[in-house]
């Protein structure tokens, strides 16, 4: 790209401020929320339905925009990394493993990821491709974060918990933004956005965005040349037209252009050569919403969304997907201490997928169906005292047929600003496209002379992974400067997808060999731990948001059962996590910001545990500028956060980078 699309959005913005005459600039948004504020903050994703975060029956956790900008992160995943209980490990500049609870991985399969409410989890592989998915983080109204399944209201795969990123009414965005800058991993980013009024009742945004990232190094910290290009742009409407009636149009389209750095097919295994894999990415999706309030306890709400995804990252594989969602709820007071939902759901995925060296799919065309049902019952009891929601998701899948995802929960009010909770569900993994008709090679090995090529077989008698998890929590506010809460888990899995030796398989004509490992369901397992967060207000200029996260992750084989590459998830998940946010205000019009964690090791990877921290400095110059510097991972000059198990690819580390920006209201 080199800096022309960033260089095209200032031209394009100065236009746009010609163009609306604007004569009085905006002033920045910095607002501040008190601990009580974000505490009654109603949240949406367990229940589909609004409620209190003080009074949710569920370990939730809300990232907010201002949290966002005071961090200085540069991309959804890193923001993620602000949730207890939520694992986020960078892979390259392109590539994350984001997980919860266990499971780590670069495609983590039991977590469910939604932007807007449109899920962004793929079935091919299960998990989300990180670097398809973004929106302008000055857009965002707030991440809300689920630990534990969420599936009686979200469906299959949202097993060990779901993350929503909701971003801002077109109505709260109007005028402009326009941010730039620069700096070493981030080479050169530009972003911007303006909102009009169409009419009384009707406003609209629109935004585009683009960047030009740089590579990381490898372990000797040598440069690997693989960066990252890419552009994207988006429009969002949001409508009131009459006093019952809302509706919501929205849509992005992005081009995105990472690199791989990968050593050549023929190179043994630590050899110094490197080619590298450009993946050529492209995509768009449209969202429509509409809700209609009956009464004031009976509203109903249609969503759908249509998403297309073009993964191109041959000779690996070639992904083509387009899925066509709709769903429907309604909601209303059964008794006055009853609130009832219900709803209905069809997804309809399209692949048209290509074979390549590493991957193969048996057919490479699909059509998949999915249709759902939910209902859920709110009941308050105590003089609302007491809640107690129980409620059940019905899903027919392509692979598994019918699928029953009920879940119990119950919260009680000690007092006004402390309550306690407890649950127990059941959520299933649905089996990936690859694990049923599909393969992939994982290893080359080397035996008298000859390659034996390791791969990953799927096997179409595979069933869906079960859980069963316990969870139990206490929320607070002790003093008005002070929250707390603590969330305990124990989770029962079933079923677990396992990778059982075959028989090998040689190629009469070359000699080469093929070792199979067959995709089947005999592992099982137990993890249990949990999560502590704080927020404190000390004075008026200083914060503190703390957390620590344990979770432990115990497998084992079951019914005769020989796998052992599945089994290596137990070292692959940190045991313990620790976060402390310190937000400083200076002046009344400069902040200082540091952000400290600590990771423990990835055995089963070879990562060593690790402290990093990242510090920002922001000064609003005027009421309409705001300049702001960001260091990244300052601690020590490099440092591994993962290892993607592909045969032959180059396993960079992260480095201590800054970068600058300027961001300008209107």
């Amino acid at each position: 790209m080199h800096g022309k699309y960033i260089v095209g959005i200032g031209l394009l913005m100065a236009g746009l401020v010609t163009s609306t005459g604007a004569e009085e600039p905006a002033a920045a948004p910095l607002h501040h929320s008190t601990l009580e504020e974000l505490m009654r903050m109603e949240i949406t994703t367990p229940s589909k339905r609004p409620e209190e975060l003080l009074n949710t029956p569920a370990a939730a956790y809300v990232i907010t925009s201002e949290d966002i900008r005071r961090s200085g992160v540069t991309s959804i995943p890193d923001a993620l990394r602000m949730a207890p209980g939520l694992t986020v490990s960078r892979i390259d500049v392109s590539r994350w493993a984001v997980s919860m609870r266990g499971f780590h991985g670069q495609y983590a399969k039991h977590l469910l990821v939604m932007i807007d409410g449109r899920s962004v989890y793929t079935p091919l592989f299960s998990g989300v491709n990180w670097e398809q998915q973004d929106v302008m983080l000055e857009d965002i109204d707030r991440i809300e974060v689920v630990r534990g399944p969420g599936a009686s209201t979200w469906g299959a795969n949202a097993v060990n918990g779901v993350v929503n990123i909701i971003t801002k009414s077109a109505k709260d965005t109007q005028g402009g933004a326009v941010t730039l800058g620069g700096g070493t991993i981030e080479q050169a980013f530009g972003r911007a956005r303006y909102g009009g009024q169409i009419n009384e009742n009707t406003f609209y945004r629109a935004y585009v965005m683009a960047f030009e990232r740089d590579g990381f190094v490898d372990q000797d910290g040598n440069d690997i040349d693989a960066g990252w290009d890419k552009v994207q742009g988006g429009f969002r409407i949001d409508s009131e037209p009459t006093a019952w009636d809302t509706w919501t149009l929205q849509g992005d389209a992005y081009n995105s252009k990472p690199q791989i750095a990968a050593r050549p097919a023929s190179a043994p295994p630590g050899s110094d050569s490197i080619q590298y894999q450009d993946a050529d990415n492209v995509g768009a999706n449209l969202i429509g919403s509409w809700d209609h309030v009956f009464t004031d306890t009976s509203t109903l709400r249609l969503k759908s969304y249509y998403d297309y995804s073009d993964r191109d990252v041959l000779p690996a594989f070639k992904e083509q997907r387009h899925t066509f969602d709709v769903d429907a709820q309604h909601e209303f007071a059964l008794t006055d201490n009853q609130q009832f939902v219900y709803g209905a759901g069809y997804r309809f995925a399209r692949e048209n997928n290509e074979s390549g060296r590493f991957v193969t799919f048996d057919p490479e065309d699909r059509d998949l169906h999915l249709y759902s049902l939910f209902v859920q019952d709110n009941i308050s009891l105590l003089d609302d005292r007491m809640t107690l929601t129980v409620g059940s998701k019905f899903e027919h899948h392509e692979f598994t047929d019918w699928e029953v995802q009920p879940d119990a929960r119950v919260l009680y009010k000690l007092t006004e600003n402390q309550s306690v909770w407890a649950s127990v569900a059941r959520a299933v993994r649905i089996p990936t496209r690859v694990e049923y008709e599909g393969s992939y090679l994982l290893d080359i090995d080397v035996e008298n002379g000859k390659p034996v090529f390791v791969t990953i077989v799927g096997d179409d008698d595979q069933v869906s992974e079960e859980l069963i998890a316990y969870e139990t929590g206490y929320r607070a506010i002790p003093i008005e400067t002070l929250t707390l809460e603590l969330a305990l888990f124990y989770y029962d899995y079933d079923k677990l997808v396992s990778a059982e030796p075959g028989k090998d398989v040689v190629n009469p004509a070359t000699g080469q060999i093929v070792r199979p490992l067959v995709a089947d369901n005999k592992n099982e397992g137990e993890s249990y731990g949990g999560e502590v967060s704080a927020n404190w207000i000390a004075t008026d200029w200083l914060s503190f948001q703390t957390a620590y996260s344990l979770a432990q992750l115990d497998l084992r084989n079951t019914d005769g059962g020989r796998d052992t590459v599945a089994l290596l998830n137990e070292g692959k998940t940190p045991e313990h996590q620790v976060s402390l946010r310190s937000m400083f205000q200076v002046t009344r019009t400069v902040e200082f910001d540091v952000w400290v964690r600590y990771i423990d090791d990835l055995s089963a990877l070879d990562v060593p545990s690790y402290w990093t921290a990242d510090a920002r400095i922001g000064w609003m110059a005027r009421k309409d500028l705001e300049l702001a510097v960001v260091g990244q991972n300052l601690i020590d000059n490099r440092h591994a956060e993962f290892r993607a198990a592909f045969y032959n690819g180059i396993e960079p580390e992260v480095e201590r980078s800054v970068y600058a920006k300027a961001t300008w209201f209107f």
